[in-house]
């Protein structure tokens, strides 16, 4: 098992870090039920704020427990925050998937228009295998 320092909680989001595997764990929380467009803005900055901080090479997303849907405008906002605020990129983004189908769909659609190609990320429906694909590096052919 990994030891990670949380560096962030509220009730929407989680984030901690792990110095030896330079990995970055962000988990949406079931609190994002409630959550506001402007609460989400305010979660987004702060995960921007984090990675600016932590050089990190891998990223864990779990996104099991999301349950806030943002708008295509702030869809489009998020995707240029990425791409305007972080220069550097994960080597590897593992985002971790609700077992509910109609969230997994509106999730991929939503990851896919923020990150595009040259983003190195696979989905997984077990933050085990997410984090195994991460720290151990295997080959499963990622986007």
């Amino acid at each position: 098992m990994i030891s990670n320092i949380n560096l962030y909680c509220n009730p929407f989001l989680k984030i901690d870090y792990n110095k030896s595997q330079l990995l970055l764990e962000i988990s949406w929380l079931p609190e994002t039920k409630k959550m506001t467009p402007s609460e989400y803005q305010e979660c987004f900055y702060t995960y921007i704020n984090i990675r600016k901080k932590y050089k990190v090479n891998k990223v864990l997303l779990d996104e099991s427990q999301m349950f806030f849907i943002p708008d295509p405008k702030l869809q489009n906002w998020a995707s240029n925050l990425i791409n305007t605020k972080l220069s550097t990129r994960a080597s590897h983004i593992a985002i971790v998937l609700s077992k509910e189908f109609i969230q997994q769909l509106l999730v991929k659609i939503l990851i896919e228009e923020v990150l595009h190609d040259d983003f190195n990320y696979l989905f997984f429906t077990s933050k085990n295998d997410a984090l195994q694909w991460l720290i151990d590096d295997i080959l499963i052919e990622a986007h």
